[in-house]
């Protein structure tokens, strides 16, 4: 279950021992801007135009305070590409929308504002993917789980947007129609948009996968001023979703 860091606010879970997850927030970093929309405080993105060096300094700042030795970047573009991260490739930012590790102590971390960031471990791995609805609509999460090595364990859902608040064009329906939409637009259609949750689809994907253990960390990005969120200030700074095996 998830919970809040004590010396940051961190989101944490528990998945199983030896494996750390969480995810940032924005407080106490050393990006300026307004107090809910730009970059502060602790952004993590470098292709937001925030000032290169406050990026460079909340990077070091996470590996400091969560000890991380080294950590896999990626150039995130909303497609559905998995890398297999090693030592030699997290001295590079690959473009990929999700990344899986055998190698202990090396974390992967991708980032959102509003996106979902899902979590997997099998018995040999562990990954992290990218999934706003291009990429849940793609298939990203089933191409991640078949990449990784091992039998899929368990899943979490960091802070994204959620189906209360994400309204999208009702037309987007079609691109799910093979993505096991059950449940995840709303009734409430109105001026050709609908609700969707991609945590419903993301979970639902899940389960045709055979995972069993699924834990959300029911943190909505534009709902909770503590995240970053691109619905609600298209100028933003964007969370790290996280995990390593130590």
């Amino acid at each position: 279950m998830s919970r809040l860091g004590q010396s940051r606010d961190y989101v944490l879970a528990d998945l199983e021992p030896g494996v750390r997850v969480f995810a940032t927030t924005r407080s106490a970093g050393a990006s300026a801007g307004a107090s809910v929309g730009e970059w502060a405080s602790f952004n993590l993105a470098s292709h937001v135009e925030d000032d290169p060096d406050a990026v460079a300094e909340n990077r070091t700042r996470l590996c400091q305070e969560l000890g991380l030795q080294r950590v896999q970047w990626l150039n995130q573009v909303h497609g559905i590409d998995v890398l297999c991260a090693d030592e030699e490739t997290a001295l590079t930012v690959p473009t990929a929308d999700a990344a899986f590790t055998t190698r202990r102590g090396l974390a992967l971390a991708v980032l959102t504002a509003d996106c979902l960031p899902v979590v997997l471990l099998t018995d040999q791995a562990v990954g992290v993917a990218h999934c706003g609805w291009r990429g849940l609509a793609a298939g990203i999460l089933s191409h991640l789980a078949e990449a990784m090595p091992g039998q899929l364990t368990s899943a979490w859902f960091g802070p994204g947007i959620c189906g209360g608040c994400y309204q999208v064009d009702a037309s987007l329906s079609e691109a799910f129609a093979e993505a096991h939409l059950s449940g995840a637009i709303g009734d409430d259609e109105a001026d050709g948009k609908v609700r969707l949750s991609l945590a419903t689809v993301a979970q639902n994907q899940l389960r045709a996968m055979g995972c069993e253990r699924i834990e959300p960390s029911n943190c909505c990005s534009l709902c909770d001023e503590r995240f970053y969120s691109y619905r609600r200030c298209a100028t933003t700074g964007r969370m790290a979703t996280v995990v390593c095996r130590d």
